[in-house]
């Protein structure tokens, strides 16, 4: 392939990667469409390796999205696994690319690396490639259709892309998968708003609503309109045959549960009654989520019962607080609990917030000293 002589003529050597070892780049190009099932399997591990390490994309990263597009084409490529590469490597990036764009308009300093390469020459790529990945559309594994549905968002909003995500969002003869990928990338493209979504809260497929209702609660929090809750109510009633499905969907990385509590938690920041009533049913389902999950879920709780904050609280703040005291998932790992409690200043590990918890529950106004606690450090700064 012609792409592929042009990958031997980039000086991989000066290309900066994770481990900084990227002189043999083309090769591994090449090794991604090899005949030997061990040489695309080692390609694949030294490309992941030097572009993607803990969520961080590299000039390699940038370098490479061309040409790993350009191989979908390849007769020997195996579109799934490469497919999965570019997404893997784009949605990493994509939640960085408002700031890089500020940092370029603003100008680097004269001695400042250019990070913002690596950031926008992984998405830019997406936007300009961008007919090539939807010709797989056609393809007959749902999988593959789904990750392209999920990349729709990353590059510049466009008619053309927007119009055609519309279409498999209504489309009620495509796979409910097919479907939810769609409202999904709806709620990420550039200038969506609430209203884009509202339809499909009523949608005849409980997926699509549940999908839909998360989305919104997720990205537009106390915007979002009423109708959200009560949708996100009716996936909570339906979390047995909801969470399978929900959860095999590629943009979908922890629990069904945690997913609808931190939308949930999202839109109670406003202080939204319909919201806060659901308090005491999440508290009663944390132990269902995985621990990695539990840190998201219980993120959610205390948005939704402390809010920002300011009072008031949810009525029921004190059972979310005994919840997280007491939840073997919430503390399985206990940094990032106490990381999610840090935000709220609250006490940072379960052995500090029961008794805290207790001492709590015996004060005349529990809300009251509670806010006083929170805001400690404002009232040492004299603020």
């Amino acid at each position: 392939m012609a792409e592929l002589a042009r990958s031997a003529e980039i000086d991989w050597a000066e290309v900066e990667g994770c481990y900084g070892e990227t002189g043999d780049f083309h090769r591994y190009l090449r090794g991604l469409v090899s005949d030997e099932p061990r040489v695309q399997s080692h390609a694949v591990s030294r490309l992941y390796s030097e572009c993607l390490h803990q969520g961080s994309v590299y000039e390699t990263t940038a370098k490479v999205m061309p040409f790993l597009i350009a191989l979908l084409e390849h007769p020997q490529a195996k579109p799934s696994e490469l497919l999965e590469m570019i997404h893997d490597f784009a949605t990493n990036a994509a939640p960085w690319v408002a700031e890089a764009r500020r940092a370029r308009e603003e100008g680097l300093d004269e001695d400042e690396e250019d990070w913002t390469f690596p950031i926008l020459g992984t998405v830019e790529a997406v936007g300009q490639h961008w007919p090539k990945l939807w010709k797989l559309m056609g393809s007959e594994d749902e999988k593959i259709r789904q990750t392209v549905l999920s990349m729709a968002s990353i590059p510049p909003r466009s008619p053309a892309i927007s119009d055609s995500v519309i279409a498999f969002a209504d489309d009620r003869g495509q796979p409910l998968g097919m479907r939810a990928c769609a409202v999904e990338a709806l709620s990420s493209m550039d200038g969506a708003k609430p209203e884009d979504l509202l339809p499909y809260l009523e949608d005849d497929s409980a997926l699509v609503q549940a999908t839909a209702a998360i989305e919104l609660g997720i990205t537009f929090g106390p915007d979002s309109p009423a109708e959200a809750v009560a949708a996100l109510a009716r996936a909570l009633e339906r979390r047995d045959e909801l969470a399978d499905d929900y959860h095999g969907l590629p943009f979908v990385e922890t629990h069904f549960l945690a997913r609808l509590a931190l939308a949930i938690g999202w839109i109670g920041l406003s202080g939204s009654e319909a919201a806060r009533a659901l308090v005491n049913p999440l508290c009663e389902l944390i132990e269902e989520v995985d621990g990695a999950s539990a840190t998201t879920y219980g993120k959610g709780l205390l948005a939704l019962s402390l809010g920002r904050c300011e009072r008031p609280f949810a009525p029921d703040f004190l059972r979310v607080l005994e919840t997280l005291a007491e939840s073997r998932s919430f503390n399985v790992f206990n940094v990032n609990a106490a990381e999610v409690l840090e935000k709220w200043n609250l006490p940072r590990y379960k052995e500090e917030l029961g008794p805290f918890v207790r001492e709590l529950q015996k004060e005349a106004d529990p809300e009251a000293a509670l806010y006083a606690y929170i805001h400690r450090d404002d009232e040492a700064d004299g603020g």
